[in-house]
């Protein structure tokens, strides 16, 4: 967890979970940077070696840092990784998704310059076998974000399975449909000094509302839009009973397990206002949660994309770190399926190297709504997922030796070949 000193003004501060209690470990870790203001930050394995990396984004230069996991609980700053922005300051918010759907995530930053223009940090191969990141904003539309743009956020409110951006400003809000990779700017809702801002499915029907929190009561308050499945919101905002204060911070969370989308928004220094979903009459619903092996994906499989089909509408959740405007969000990836009552199949892209094919895990089903289950990913050469490589596993691929037969097919190229057992005996002896 990292977040800012009471003073407003130094690096922020890393606690580490030891069961309960939690450790500052801000200086050890190597995360310790004076002069810094972080005003939002993230976790993402960038280099997809299976370890957690962090991403702060504050006020003054550099306005990103990035930190490499070095895998022994400390963390090397890799300035050489970004880009230098002389005129444009980065803060606010920034969040991750691989767009161009190589497998490495791309950040995707708010520049508050005075004409809100664009960072689309695209995450490249370097001349080291190394990573690191070009600014390609322009070329992908990501531009236009409006006067003071604040909070952050990426969902499918269109359902064509790809993800949409929302970005709250001192307008009415700025949102960015995808359109296979560019990003076409529309108005979708007036949501006038937004801060954080969520996509979430409150009502269970399938389609993504909006919840906004607002900066400035006399000029809105915290705002609820339902999506009507048709590119169109309506206001909503009365169900929310809120008391009119100037809101920042906010993220979805069903904190109560029930299986409704709750809402959590900050006013600092006044109050923090926790907003129960007690709806009536929601549809039914769905959430998954992922774990990863530890070794090729993280524990947390953040940067994972989750897909459920149920009946004939397919819907898409990403598995984010830092999001909306400073805050982190729910990592169950929640699903309303209105009257729908399964879930025939569960696909998982997981943020690992490889083919889209081979990051790509699916789970039959059917699996009962109204429920939350958990998904695993597998070690590569765990054919079995005994989780363990093992001897069943070798005898398992030298059964389909040659042949197109997925179930020895360990990097999913199509046939199983000795690039597949190459591949298995390097796992061979390694368990979850």
């Amino acid at each position: 967890m990292l977040a800012r000193t009471p003073n407003n003004s130094s690096c922020g501060v890393l606690y580490r979970n030891d069961g309960g209690v939690f450790t500052n470990v801000t200086a050890v870790a190597g995360v310790r940077r004076a002069g810094l203001t972080p005003e939002s930050v993230s976790w993402v394995d960038y280099d997809l070696d299976g370890d957690l990396d962090l991403m702060l984004v504050g006020t003054v230069q550099p306005y990103l840092v990035l930190y490499r996991n070095n895998a022994d609980g400390t963390f090397s700053e890799q300035p050489a990784a970004l880009p230098t922005f002389p005129t444009r300051r980065i803060r606010y918010a920034h969040l991750w998704m691989d767009y161009d759907l190589d497998g490495y995530p791309d950040c995707f930053c708010l520049s508050d310059d005075g004409a809100g223009t664009n960072v689309v940090l695209h995450n490249v191969a370097d001349s080291a076998g190394g990573r690191r990141f070009e600014n390609v904003g322009d070329s992908l539309g990501f531009s236009g974000l409006g006067p003071a743009p604040m909070g952050l956020n990426i969902g499918d409110y269109d359902s064509d399975g790809d993800f949409d951006f929302a970005v709250s400003d001192g307008v009415n809000g700025t949102y960015f449909r995808n359109d296979g990779g560019i990003f076409v700017n529309t108005i979708l809702a007036d949501t006038m000094w937004g801060w954080g801002i969520d996509w979430s499915d409150v009502d269970n029907d399938g389609d993504l509302d909006l919840l906004t929190s607002g900066s400035y009561p006399f000029f809105n308050a915290n705002d609820l839009r339902r999506n009507r499945g048709d590119g169109t919101f309506d206001d909503v905002s009365d169900a929310l009973n809120a008391a009119v204060m100037a809101s920042q911070y906010s993220v979805q969370v069903d904190f109560n397990n029930d299986g409704r989308q709750d809402w959590i928004s900050i006013a600092p220094d006044v109050a923090v206002q926790i907003y129960e979903n007690l709806s009536t009459t929601p549809g039914n619903w769905f959430q998954v949660q992922l774990r990863g092996d530890g070794r090729t994906v993280s524990r947390d499989a953040i940067g994972a994309v989750v897909r459920v089909f149920a009946e004939d509408r397919v819907q898409i959740r990403p598995v984010l770190s830092g999001s909306s405007q400073t805050a982190a969000e729910d990592p169950r990836a929640h699903f309303g399926l209105g009257a729908d009552q399964t879930v025939d199949r569960i696909e998982v892209v997981w943020p690992r190297r490889g083919s889209l094919a081979a990051r790509t895990d699916v789970f039959d089903g059917p699996f009962a709504a109204n429920q939350q289950i958990l998904l695993e990913s597998a070690l590569p050469g765990d054919l079995d997922r005994s989780g363990c490589v093992d001897l069943d596993d070798l005898a398992t691929l030298l059964g389909v030796f040659g042949l197109p037969a997925a179930a020895g097919d360990v990097d999913r190229d199509g046939v199983v070949s000795l690039a597949d057992l190459s591949l298995l005996l390097s796992e061979f002896g390694n368990c979850r």
